[in-house]
């Protein structure tokens, strides 16, 4: 097993490349809308935060199925056959999920209303439609990553980001349509996904052998996967419903100037959290190996390395996200304080998601849960009392998450270096 930096690195590349193609989608509408009005530019906030709360099921059922096909790799009827009626699993779900969350919308509406979400209410209609595309997306591009198609993949996201942009800077700025900014950033993002799913069709159509007599699937089989998608769906639920409650705190708390400012600076910070995340998923790999195979001694190492690596590459977003914002707006310092102190937050996150995992991997669930609750206890106590004390909403919320980011580093660093150091005994 090769622990070295770069090897880390060539390892989790697909899965950047993978959640870099949807948290580009999301930034470039931002980046769009930006231009449009404030109004506009916090609603996406809230728009975005409601698809990811809508998305966060798909997402798991995504990496459960994923898994499977790059499992079963050799067996070429069994996974095309899987993959056929995954279409209908996750279609289903979709159908299900967007009517669950339109309900909750819209009685949210009933104790809670101002301009910001009257606009979000009046665009749900066009949201829905984005969920389902996205759900049938999601089916499609599990087992192409899952059969190892990852250029590919990187070549539609490609594309489809490029379509994104291209039709919705034509649609926002050079025809006068006579609907709202955010109607139209909305179906340019359903068009985009609508290409996606015909490209992806196609290089499944020509790049898998057609079966005339398909395998015979256990529904057990099916019911075992979207089951085993419920905890990891869940974790990511209750995150995109705090963010979704915290853009309903703000957008009724807090000047609309500062309201649109956090929106674009939680959008970096979802672009600079995507090495994060694709590392968890590297270090779940291989800390599950250096535990089956009783090489914990490993783990220290192991654990330094991808953290490292982890950081190298957002440090490498951080210019980029940096030199994009000066090009598209000049020297702003509030805005530069802000991305400072969402930077010193996704340098502490990348040591949290790398002690998660390590307690997970030992099925330390308990540490895990205690950790959740200890950062979203300080969070919301420290928003609460800073917003109350403090005239910059924006600085106080992310200080706020930045406080709460720290607890929860010092416990899970002290709870990991427990189970790792003994074991390794």
């Amino acid at each position: 097993m090769k622990t070295d930096k770069l090897s880390l690195f060539k390892y989790t590349l697909p899965l950047i490349f993978s959640g870099l193609a949807d948290q580009l989608l999301l930034l470039t509408d931002v980046l769009l809308i930006s231009f449009k009005g404030e109004i506009y530019l916090a609603t996406i906030g809230l728009i975005d935060a409601f698809l990811l709360c809508s998305l966060s099921y798909g997402f798991a059922l995504n990496d459960t199925f994923q898994n499977f096909y790059s499992r079963s790799i050799d067996k070429s009827t069994l996974t095309i056959s899987v993959y056929q009626k995954s279409i209908m699993l996750f279609l289903k779900h979709a159908i299900i999920i967007s009517l669950l969350f339109l309900i909750i919308a819209y009685c949210v509406s009933i104790v809670f209303s101002n301009d910001i979400y009257q606009l979000f209410l009046e665009n749900i209609p066009i949201i829905i439609p984005l969920i389902i595309l996205n759900y049938v997306s999601m089916s499609m591009n599990a087992f192409l990553l899952g059969l190892g198609k990852t250029k590919i993949i990187g070549i539609i996201s490609v594309i489809c980001i490029l379509i994104n942009v291209l039709l919705g800077y034509i649609l926002l700025f050079e025809i006068k349509l006579k609907i709202s900014p955010l109607a139209v950033i909305l179906y340019t993002s359903i068009i985009a996904e609508i290409i996606g799913i015909i490209m992806m069709w196609k290089v499944i159509r020509k790049s898998t052998p057609k079966i005339f007599k398909p395998e015979p699937i256990k529904q057990k089989l099916l019911v075992t996967m979207r089951e085993a998608s419920y905890y990891p769906a869940l974790s990511d639920l209750s995150f995109h419903i705090g963010s979704f409650i915290l853009f309903l705190f703000c957008s009724t708390y807090f000047e609309l100037s500062e309201v649109a400012l956090l929106t674009m600076i939680l959008s970096y910070w979802g672009v600079l959290l995507v090495p994060t995340e694709a590392f968890s998923e590297t270090a779940l790999n291989y800390f599950s190996s250096i535990y089956s195979k009783k090489k914990t001694k490993l783990y220290q190492v192991l654990k330094e390395n991808i953290i490292k690596a982890s950081l190298t590459v957002s440090g490498g977003i951080l210019i980029v996200l940096v030199l994009l914002d000066y090009i598209l707006y000049g020297i702003d310092i509030d805005k530069l304080i802000l991305l400072l102190i969402v930077s010193i937050i996704v340098f502490i996150t990348n040591f949290n998601e790398i002690f998660s995992t390590s307690l997970i991997v030992r099925l330390k669930n308990n540490s895990f849960a205690t950790s959740k609750v200890i950062y979203g206890g300080i969070a919301v106590i420290s928003i609460v009392t800073l917003t109350f004390f403090w005239r910059n909403g924006a600085i106080s919320i992310l200080l706020s998450l930045l406080f709460a980011q720290i607890a929860m580093c010092l416990f899970l660093k002290t709870k990991s270096n427990e189970i790792w150091k003994n074991s390794s005994k």
